[in-house]
């Protein structure tokens, strides 16, 4: 990440990677922002160049073999505003503590409900999606990890959280990561390295 690259540039630079790495082509949905545009929750690239400071949002869906992936972090050009560094550790919290709680017996609503409260109890408005999914054959699957859902986890299923913090204007932070579910707690299946 650097000045000058704009969302497009770097986005193609990603898919192309992948494809090679995979060797096919990927089916993918993406988030991929960068700057104020992090604060609208996210949206497909475009001809934003990035600047000194900006945060850049990748939420990276792929399938391949017929499976969905799942995970988005959020990195900064250069050194991130304060606010902006204050969100991303919260985010970060919220989703260590989600981590910490994975495990069977555990309800989707009162996942999610940890998750948000973190968020909440720091000053900042709930995130205006859901706390995680599940994932597999399915882009979007069960357990969805909402407020109204009293399904129970088990071993065994595969799950995204990503909590999320969004400034409209200013800019946004949602970190993900994909989890197993194992007998007594879970594998995080997905990691990238820290943005700032």
């Amino acid at each position: 990440l650097e000045p000058g690259l704009s969302e497009l540039d770097l986005w193609g630079a990603v898919k192309s990677k992948v494809e090679l790495q995979a060797g096919c082509r990927v089916p993918v949905l993406v988030d991929c922002v960068a700057g104020a545009r992090t604060g609208d929750v996210g949206g497909p690239p475009a001809g934003y160049t990035l600047k000194a400071g900006d945060p850049v949002m990748l939420d990276f869906v792929p399938r391949l073999d017929n499976y969905w992936g799942d995970n988005c972090a959020v990195w900064f050009v250069g050194e991130p505003a304060p606010e902006l560094k204050k969100i991303y550790d919260i985010a970060r919290s919220a989703l260590q503590a989600g981590t910490e709680a994975i495990r069977p017996g555990v309800k989707a609503r009162d996942l999610d409900a940890l998750l948000r409260n973190i968020v909440v109890s720091a000053g900042y408005e709930p995130y205006p999606h859901h706390s995680g999914h599940g994932m597999g054959a399915s882009y979007h699957e069960e357990p969805r990890i909402v407020p109204y859902n009293e399904m129970r986890l088990e071993a065994g299923m595969v799950l995204a959280l990503e909590p999320g913090i969004y400034l409209p204007g200013v800019g946004g932070v949602r970190l993900e990561n994909a989890f197993l579910v194992t007998p007594d707690g879970c594998e995080v299946l997905t990691t990238h390295p820290s943005g700032t």
